[in-house]
């Protein structure tokens, strides 16, 4: 009866497609259910509250139905939390891990990392030697190939991403070089898959490894190289 005095006073004020919205997002189809539930009550009961609003659609006789509107009435709510790690409450309030078509942020989230540690490794085990050699030599030839390092910040990302993509399509210069070489005999299918990621990213964020690497190494002075070197 409580749900029935709301729904016709939210429609009245306009203020039900809000919370139509909120309770979507935890129930899909919950939107129409009010929505078609505001325009169906009748004036006067006949019967019951309960009666009424499952004649109206049975999903009001449902626990679930009761569970969501529970769960969106406080200030603070779990929802978005327990989504961004693949998880929902029951009516109940018990942890549910989430059906599995809708199980990806989980995912999504280690895969990203994982990505992220790979990528900075391999920075770091190229960079790192790049950036002592650079150290290492004359002010002058230092500063010229240091140039070289920043040619990538010259060219914009997109071009950069575009050309790895013609270096490593289906039919690009990477597969048309080994066929006319005649080591393959078939295009490899090298774009869009996680080792094409890892060299097209470490090749964007090289630069950023080896800048600070450089930097540093730079005001360390010689004779404390040698010194350790001979220790």
């Amino acid at each position: 009866a409580a749900l029935i005095v709301d729904v016709r006073s939210a429609r009245g004020a306009n203020t039900l497609a809000p919370a139509a919205t909120r309770l979507n997002y935890d129930i899909s189809g919950f939107r129409s259910l009010l929505f078609d539930t505001a325009r169906r009550l009748p004036d006067q009961l006949s019967s019951t509250a309960h009666d009424t609003l499952t004649e109206i659609d049975p999903r009001w006789g449902e626990v679930e139905t009761w569970g969501v509107i529970s769960r969106a009435s406080g200030p603070v709510t779990s929802l978005f939390v327990l989504a961004a790690l693949d998880l929902r409450r029951s009516a109940g309030g018990e942890f549910l891990s989430a059906p599995a078509d809708e199980k990806i942020f989980v995912q999504v989230l280690f895969r990203t990392f994982s990505i992220a540690t790979a990528v900075t490794i391999l920075c770091l085990v190229l960079g790192y030697p790049l950036a002592y050699v650079l150290a290492s030599l004359p002010t002058r030839t230092a500063n010229t190939l240091l140039v070289l390092v920043l040619l990538p910040f010259w060219t914009s990302l997109l071009v950069r991403t575009s050309a790895w993509i013609v270096l490593l399509q289906h039919e690009g210069v990477i597969n048309s070089a080994l066929l006319q070489a005649g080591m393959i005999e078939a295009p490899f299918e090298l774009l869009y898959r996680r080792a094409a990621v890892y060299a097209a990213m470490t090749h964007v964020l090289l630069p950023f490894m080896v800048l600070p690497l450089y930097a540093a190494m730079r005001t360390i002075p010689v004779a404390h190289v040698r010194a350790a070197l001979s220790l």
